[in-house]
């Protein structure tokens, strides 16, 4: 991979899923890791996509914590 080609928001959420995967103690990162540190993400595109169309990332989170060993 690249990282080069990545902007910075994208590089703190592969590193931010990595994190919650090591602290979680999970053998790989998987979507759910990334969605979940994209959907909380300070001053990300993803939080202000679903504000702009009124949506709650909210209610994907607590879904993402309720099918996982997250929390």
């Amino acid at each position: 991979m690249n990282s080069e080609k990545f902007t910075q928001k994208a590089l703190e959420a592969i590193e931010m899923s990595q994190k919650l995967a090591v602290q979680k103690n999970h053998s790989e990162i998987s979507s759910l890791h990334l969605m979940f540190a994209l959907l909380t993400q300070e001053a990300g595109l993803v939080p202000r996509i679903f504000d702009k169309i009124e949506t709650s990332s909210k209610l994907i989170i607590n879904k993402i914590i309720v099918t996982t060993t997250f929390y």
